[in-house]
């Protein structure tokens, strides 16, 4: 895995915002000498704002840095899991061990270069802005927090003053800070694939994932396609058309009519009431132009998880789901409460030429498992894709499984 030499972008803020002072503070100590009809006090306050805006900025820089030596972690310990070839130990013990020292098992890792949390602080030391200045951190730790996040909790504490101690300002606080996990590599894909088949974590990006819109009176048929409400759609071949009165009309790969009239189509759903508007409403929510219809429910169907079986999407689940990124890097693949699943892509699989499982499920933390989780198809949706009854009620699948 290679990577780009280290921003550190985000350790800068408290640093600008220091030096900014400077200038400042030399022309205001010259302009009070100077002008001794200026009020007392004057000075001193100035001095106070300025030492508020600097311990601002350092709390915001804190966060900022504690996000990108977190992230970077993340990226560290995925590599070193697929590089090596075998888990962490204790995914909490070497992030925190990554972020505070830069290293794994007590060796330097590069990917950390310049962006652990002692780098932050001696950067600060660094810079002398004509504050005295003292900071420090204690008991930090990395967890968990909902699957998409990690929650890095640390006691933060600095002391700042003017060099003649005029004001000071004085900081003991603990600090919640969430690590996003978004396009981080899912480490266990490259684990399971002998490094062949990547994978990051891109969320979920629609309200559901399977959504039964109207129910019709009679149908004939099942089929796919976007959605249109134009009867005279010029390219209508792979269109779904939803319409009030579909009676007689063809050229579409499926019709939705909202009258019992019948069209010229092989499939079609009629019978389905308010059709048109609770299709245009759910669609323009969700985003997603694809419409199934299925005949064994006379349905319509609305199918955005088949752009996660595509995309490789990643959803989460409040009371269950699958295994969190901390657990990933065990290479535990039980259940969370917070955590979060993705579906495998067999063809994905086939053209790496990576034997596939037959009628394994396809929820990705089961699939990997050496246990057998046997599936059957879903209607609607590839016909390599696997689930169960447990898994299919909570996508919404049951109605559609073969």
């Amino acid at each position: 895995m290679k990577y780009r030499k280290p921003a550190r972008k985000g350790q800068v803020y408290s640093l600008i915002a220091l030096l900014m002072t400077i200038p400042i503070l030399f022309f205001m100590t010259y302009y009070i000498s100077s002008i001794q009809t200026m009020k007392f006090g004057t000075s001193e306050r100035i001095i106070a704002d300025q030492l508020k805006e600097t311990e601002r900025s350092i709390e915001t820089d804190f966060v900022r840095a504690t996000e990108i030596s977190g992230i970077r972690a993340c990226l560290g310990a995925t590599d070193y899991m697929i590089r090596e070839g075998q888990p962490l130990d204790s995914a909490e013990l070497r992030l925190e061990e990554l972020i505070v020292n830069g290293t794994l098992f007590g060796n330097q890792t590069y990917v950390m270069q310049n962006n652990t949390m002692d780098d932050w602080r001696n950067d600060i030391y660094s810079i002398t802005p004509g504050f005295n200045i003292f900071l420090d951190y204690s008991n930090f730790s990395i967890q968990n927090y909902n699957g998409f996040y990690l929650l890095a909790r640390v006691r933060l504490y600095f002391n700042i003053s003017d060099k003649l101690e005029t004001a000071k300002i004085s900081k003991n606080v603990e600090k919640n800070i969430l690590i996003p996990l978004e396009n981080i590599e899912d480490p266990i894909f490259p684990y399971k694939t002998n490094g062949v088949v990547p994978r990051s974590i891109v969320f979920y990006p629609y309200p559901y994932h399977a959504i039964k819109i109207v129910t019709g009176s009679d149908s004939s048929g099942s089929c796919s396609g976007n959605v249109t409400y134009n009867p005279s759609d010029p390219s209508p071949g792979e269109k779904i058309l939803v319409t009030q009165n579909a009676s007689g009309i063809s050229g579409f790969a499926g019709i939705v009519g909202e009258y019992s009239d019948l069209p010229g189509t092989s499939c079609y759903v009629v019978g389905t009431g308010n059709a048109v508007n609770l299709t245009q409403t759910l669609l323009n929510q969700s985003g997603y132009p694809e419409l199934y219809l299925d005949q064994n429910t006379n349905g319509l169907w609305s199918l955005p998880i088949n752009d996660a079986l595509d995309k490789g999407y990643y959803s989460r689940f409040e009371n269950s789901s699958g295994p969190n990124l901390l657990q990933r890097l065990e290479d535990n693949l039980s259940e969370s409460t917070n955590g979060m699943e993705t579906f495998v892509n067999i063809p994905d699989f086939q053209n790496w030429g990576i034997p596939v499982k037959t009628n394994q499920i396809s929820l990705a933390y089961l699939y990997f498992r050496t246990t057998t989780h046997t599936g059957v198809p879903v209607r609607g949706l590839p016909s390599w894709f696997r689930i169960n009854s447990t898994y299919a009620a909570r996508y919404n699948l049951t109605d559609l499984m073969s």
